[in-house]
């Protein structure tokens, strides 16, 4: 029979915190990081997280050509996780501007490049406006957790 002693010191040698591999099914909507927005004035961002891809996607043309709750992704792979975010304008910007958004994570330690999408805007977008940016990780599980950061210059 195990004493108390034995019994605590088990428990707390099992507590901690671990990393873990994510591997869901394609439908799961899993929000699994910590989040660092870099984004202009005029713009906010809210994320999406990660899912699971249902099909593939061949990706827009680059510039996408901001329209209201409209999307502008990279190519998707079926299977594979996607990280989307959606910007939306909160005070005006300039008529005819371009904004590029970059998505990088950080997976033990190494600060990789998701994907790069550049937008451009035309004079008729109004305050409340928005549109969804998806991005494929290339990856059908990771670990977690991780950071991901999201660039709008």
């Amino acid at each position: 029979m195990l004493g108390l002693g034995a019994i605590l010191l088990v428990s707390v040698l099992t507590m901690g915190s671990y990393a873990y591999t994510v591997n869901l099914s394609a439908s799961t909507y899993e929000g699994l990081t910590s989040e660092v927005f870099d984004v202009l004035g005029g713009i906010t961002i809210n994320s999406q997280g990660f899912k699971g891809t249902k099909s593939n996607f061949a990706g827009e043309s680059q510039p996408c050509t901001w329209a209201n709750n409209g999307n502008c992704r990279t190519a998707l792979t079926k299977n594979n996780y996607e990280y989307s975010v959606i910007l939306s304008i909160a005070a005006p910007v300039p008529a005819a501007a371009t904004y590029t958004v970059e998505v990088q994570w950080d997976q033990s330690g190494t600060l990789l490049t998701m994907g790069t999408r550049t937008v451009t805007l035309a004079a008729s977008e109004t305050i409340g406006d928005s549109m969804t940016f998806k991005f494929d990780t290339g990856v059908t599980s990771f670990t977690a957790p991780l950071t991901t950061i999201v660039s709008v210059q």
